[in-house]
């Protein structure tokens, strides 16, 4: 093939994530591509790097599409290898994504996206399984199938981890946060984001960089971030993605959306509707951004309580429905029309359009949606004079646990809570819940919320009075309105009500310091308090307090364990306003690890309001406990996302792409926990000491030392020494058990071991004990005993050469490690990983075409993975510097090309092969020069089987019937064409 040496060397610099020095490479290359049947495996697959550039790099896919149109049908792609027709196929669906057309567009892409990630499956090619992947996340995030997304991008991130592509890297990154964000996993989305700005600045990308800016303003947005700091993310961004010549559509519009809502939530209202017009012009040819945008506008008018002109702009959003995916945006206006239903008091219809939107958040994926839709529909039931059926409805609401730390979550799950309780007459558990939900909107600045959730509890306030005789406060017209009566429970005291407030709060940091200082206020009305705490870096951080921070504050040191500031404290510390010693401070019990503190301006020489002071000082070991289970829940969700963000196995040289070594890492994932031996075994070269290595990095030992005793090597020095450590008079010299207390001692090659040590393992293994040689007292040692072994030890024992009780002790844990030829899928990786390892330092990349890959597949290698680690490197001493270091098939051994030679004409041709999914080959594929006539036969017979498999779901007697055979013949003619029903079977195919 023309190019190979150049393709090959394209394809790691885009890994790496130089797209500028390919675009310049292949400019003088590229050839027009006007006639399909005209042009070469070589031309075509320059231009499907091209794409790759035109898309995944720069965002023109117009000009990816326009460059690769003459193979838009099927039959014009079928006269190529396997390669050029996957890599065509993936850059063909890549650029129907972003077309923005409509969700036909969207189906076009994944079955181009499908084709190609079958075609990359059968050749083996873990990068371009993992671009297939990605770029149906991207068709399924337009289409709002999340979790069909989050499906697909959870298989790209593990092909990733094999492939080492920067540039697969950041769209993975790009992705994984909006799928996370709707998903609530905040602290992961959050990870990811960071990953992306990396690598935004590292290449100084204005694309990456305002992508990054969008998300971060939208993740702030849900967050219930400052309105100031979602406004300021949202600008950058806007000004990063403003250039018209490149596609960035969604992250704009997601800038967008956040700087909109933050303004709503200040009450700036005409401020909004500027955005909006700005935003209008880049969305003038985006159907989805439109729509968006009207919901927005339709938002705005609700808010002015303009039901006429939010009616026009739901009106014209259904005009605009069959544009629209059957998600996340239809889910929007189905709530919007419930809100004006709501409004015009058609309430049983208002739950009708609740129930579709809920309805749409579950199938899409989108849990933020989903909750929405439940605690809307709980308040409607309450409209509805249905509470039962409400409070079942909220009952549900206890699987969105995890949202109880989002604040704006919280404001809306908390006043749904509050409509119902109050419905069903459990009046203190409403002034609770509306408590906590002023509390939570008065944390994230959303006015109109904290308005309108004041005056509810104004209500209960007004109720009290009225009971007691007192005049009624003004409370504002809630529907349905509260009516008092004689046994209303509403007039709980501070002491009654906040132990519950706390309660409620305590999965957030933030709403258990303003739950605390909203409901302590008036017990101190002219008094300043606050609640701070002691970062790792020694100062105080506010957590809330009633006004702005006093002038100078003093250092945690002074307030550790006291009750007022410390006397010596410098008196340049001391201001005119506001001294810093005229505060005092309560630390809070059990807020641990980090210490916080509730302060007190005093008022005088004496406490400041002693009454009060002394009825909130039972309660503040209270407030410590509330803050220190934030703390906590904090920390746990962070380490669980850490945990559960990869399933990668953390050893150099560890690959599984193939179904046998995948076996393998789940079985290492399954044992985590346990401490028991493990006897690892398989043949010579395999790798089990890899996997060996693996047992210990994934397990609970992994933080402790592992060392590596190669039992074959160790006959210079006295093997008990060397395993269990000497006396050297006084001194002991350790062995390896004592130099992995706490960790994992490697036996490789346990079956090398004397009888006499043998005696000596089985009795460490029995007691944890072990007796260094020239000493009488055992040491106890905490080791986990992995061993590798390449020979039978059950024929070992039986000659008398292992001892069969050894065997038992090790043997709890068997692990069987695959030959190389059984897990041929691992190939391409291993020989990627070898050539960067044994590659000098200093010197350039070294690069492999695909000839040579598939040449390297084809061998059987009985020497496993050390034989293929010594053709790689003794081929690195081959490479030719100039023009680029390239290994190619005729630098491989002869032995290794003459296998191939032999595979190849045994098994169909290249081309032939390609078509696995039962194509007849061509005239071209067949008239080869030294092809004989039985070969065609072959690839023709094997053809036609394979289509006829294909089409009856792997089934043998279906299959037969069709071609006219017996079961039994059948049979013979699959097993001399080594043909595989399994690879057929529904089952098979989708895994």
């Amino acid at each position: 093939m023309r190019y190979a040496q150049t393709i090959a060397m394209a394809v790691d610099l885009l890994a790496d994530g130089r797209a500028e020095d390919v675009a310049r490479m292949l400019e003088p290359l590229l050839e027009p591509l006007d006639d399909a049947a005209e042009a070469d495996d070589g031309i075509v697959r320059l231009h499907c790097l091209a794409a790759c550039i035109d898309i995944a790099h720069v965002g023109r896919p117009e000009r990816a599409m326009k460059r690769l149109e003459a193979f838009e049908r099927a039959d014009n792609r079928e006269a190529y290898s396997m390669t050029a027709r996957a890599d065509l196929a993936l850059w063909l669906g890549w650029a129907h994504i972003f077309r923005d057309t409509t969700p036909d567009e969207e189906a076009r892409a994944l079955s181009l996206l499908d084709e190609a990630l079958s075609l990359y499956t059968q050749h083996h090619n873990v990068r371009g399984r993992c671009w297939a992947r990605l770029g149906q996340a991207r068709a399924y995030f337009a289409l709002d199938e999340y979790n069909l997304m989050r499906r697909a991008l959870d298989e790209a991130a593990s092909l990733l981890e094999k492939a080492n592509d920067t540039l697969a890297a950041r769209w993975l990154h790009d992705l994984r946060v909006p799928a996370l964000r709707f998903e609530g996993r905040y602290d992961d989305a959050r990870h990811h984001l960071d990953q992306l700005a990396d690598i935004g600045e590292e290449q100084g990308n204005r694309r990456i960089q305002g992508h990054a800016a969008a998300q971060r303003a939208a993740l702030a947005y849900d967050l219930g971030a400052h309105p100031e700091h979602v406004i300021e993310r949202a600008e950058q961004a806007q000004r990063l993605l403003s250039s018209p010549s490149a596609v960035s559509r969604y992250p704009l519009l997601a800038a967008y959306h956040a700087h909109v809502g933050a303004l709503l939530r200040s009450q700036r209202l005409s401020d909004a509707e500027r955005v909006i017009d700005r935003a209008s012009t880049f969305a003038a040819e985006y159907p989805v951004g439109r729509a968006h945008l009207q919901t927005l506008r339709a938002r705005i008018a609700l808010r002015r309580n303009d039901t006429e002109a939010a009616e026009e702009f739901l009106q014209s959003l259904f005009e605009q429905a069959h544009q629209l995916p059957h998600g996340l945006h239809r889910s929007h206006v189905a709530l919007l029309r419930a809100e004006l239903l709501t409004r015009d008091g058609q309430h049983e219809d208002a739950d009708a359009w609740v129930q579709r939107a809920l309805r749409n958040a579950r199938e899409t994926g989108h849990r933020g949606h989903q909750l929405r839709s439940l605690c809307t529909r709980a308040t409607l039931l309450v409209h509805c004079d249905r509470p039962e059926e409400a409070r079942s409805v909220m009952e549900s609401t206890s699987a969105y646990s995890d949202y109880d730390t989002v604040l704006p979550y919280v404001v809306l799950r908390a006043s749904a809570e509050g409509d119902v309780a109050r419905a069903l007459g459990q009046f203190s558990d409403a002034r609770v819940a509306y408590s906590v939900a002023r509390s939570a909107a008065s944390v994230i600045e959303d006015d109109a919320a904290t308005d309108d959730l004041s005056n509810r509890l104004k209500q209960f306030e007004s109720a009290s009075s009225e009971l007691s005789g007192s005049p009624p406060n003004e409370a504002s017209g809630l529907v349905p309105p509260y009516v008092a009566s004689a046994d209303d429970d509403t007039s709980g005291s501070f002491e009654e009500v906040i132990g519950a407030l706390l309660s409620h709060a305590s999965r957030s940091v933030p709403l258990v310091a303003e739950t605390w200082i909203q409901t302590v206020k008036p017990l101190f009305p002219s008094t300043w308090i606050g609640i701070y705490r002691r970062t790792a870096s020694g100062r105080l951080e506010r957590l809330h307090a009633t006004g702005s921070d006093p002038d100078a504050l003093p250092g945690p040191a002074a307030v550790a364990g006291q009750e007022r500031t410390s006397p010596d404290i410098e008196q340049s510390d001391a201001r005119t306003n506001g001294h810093a010693e005229d505060i005092m401070w309560l630390p809070l019990v059990g807020a641990t690890p980090t210490q916080c503190f509730f302060g007190i301006r005093s008022s005088g020489p004496d406490d400041p309001d002693g009454d009060a002071l002394q009825r909130i000082r039972p309660w503040l070991p209270v407030l410590g406990l509330a803050l220190e289970r934030a703390q906590q829940h904090q920390v746990r969700a962070r380490r669980n996302a850490l945990q559960g963000s990869s399933t990668r196995i953390p050893v150099d040289g560890f690959v599984a792409e193939s179904p046998a070594m995948q076996a393998v890492a789940q079985q290492l994932r399954r044992i985590e926990a346990s401490h028991s031996p493990v006897l690892v075994t398989g043949e010579r070269g395999a790798g089990m000491l890899h996997v060996a290595r693996a047992v210990h990095a994934t397990s609970e030992r992994a933080g402790e030392p592992c060392t590596v005793v190669r039992c074959s090597n160790m006959q210079r020095a006295p093997l008990d020494a060397q395993l269990f450590g000497a006396m050297r008079g006084d001194t002991l010299e350790p062995g390896a058990f004592q130099a992995a207390d706490g960790g994992t001692v490697i036996l490789h090659d346990v079956d090398s071991l004397p009888e006499s040590v043998q005696d000596q393992l089985i009795e460490a293994i029995e007691t944890g004990d072990v007796v260094p040689k020239g000493a009488t007292t055992p040491t106890p040692v905490d080791v986990r005993v992995v061993a590798t072994s390449s020979t039978n030890l059950r024929t070992a024992i039986r000659d008398g050469q292992f001892r069969e009780d050894l065997y038992l002790h090790l043997n709890v844990i068997p692990i069987r490690v695959p030959p190389l030829r059984d897990r041929r899928e691992d190939i391409p990786l291993l020989v990627r990983y070898y050539v960067d390892e044994l590659r000098p330092d200093g010197t350039p990349p070294v690069s492999i075409t695909s000839q040579a890959i598939n040449t390297l597949i084809q061998y059987d290698w009985p020497g496993n993975m050390r034989q293929l680690r010594n053709e790689i490197e003794r081929t690195l001493l081959l490479v030719h510097s100039e023009p680029a270091p390239l290994i190619d098939d005729d630098l491989l051994a002869k032995p290794i090309r003459d296998a191939a030679d032999e595979a190849s004409v045994s098994q169909p041709t290249p081309a032939s092969e390609s078509r696995g999914d039962g194509h007849l080959p061509s005239i071209e594929t067949v008239l080869q020069p030294d092809t004989s006539l039985s070969d065609v036969l072959a690839a023709t017979e094997s053809a036609v089987i394979k289509r006829v498999l294909a089409t009856c779901d792997g089934q043998i007697t279906a299959s037969a019937d069709v071609l006219g055979l017996t079961r039994q013949g059948l049979y013979k003619k699959m097993k001399r064409l080594n043909i595989d029903a399994a690879a057929f079977q529904p089952s098979t195919a989708s895994a």
